[in-house]
């Protein structure tokens, strides 16, 4: 009993069955291309920021050793200048010693020489 106007319908909502299925599954490729696409977008966008602040922390870094670098040459060169100040106040300090030691010798001479003229008078 059936007609062949109804096997006919059948036929035509089985294709657009089939036709809608078809481009639901495109639909479900294409988004996921997409998703897959922004994906790997994202991630490259996060490579780059992460190579970005690994530049910028290496170049910080470079700048702290340049930094320490001159102040460790600075407190060589300070220290050196100490030890060299230092050498040269103790020889100032013995050289004055042995200057008020030698005015102590000729101011005794003197006081002798005076007291021997006091004498011989």
């Amino acid at each position: 009993m059936s007609s062949p106007i109804r096997s006919q319908d059948k036929g035509i909502s089985r294709g657009s069955f089939n036709h809608n299925r078809h481009d639901k599954m495109r639909e479900v490729r294409e988004r996921h291309r997409d998703d897959k696409l922004l994906m790997n977008r994202e991630k490259i966008g996060d490579l780059q920021d992460v190579d970005d602040y690994q530049r910028k922390y290496e170049e910080e870094a470079r700048k702290f050793e340049i930094d320490l670098e001159r102040l460790i040459n600075d407190e060589e060169e300070l220290e050196k200048e100490r030890q060299e100040t230092r050498a040269a106040e103790e020889k100032a300090s013995f050289e004055e010693e042995e200057l008020e030691e030698y005015l102590r010798m000729e101011q005794q001479e003197l006081e002798e020489m005076i007291s021997q003229m006091d004498l011989g008078s």
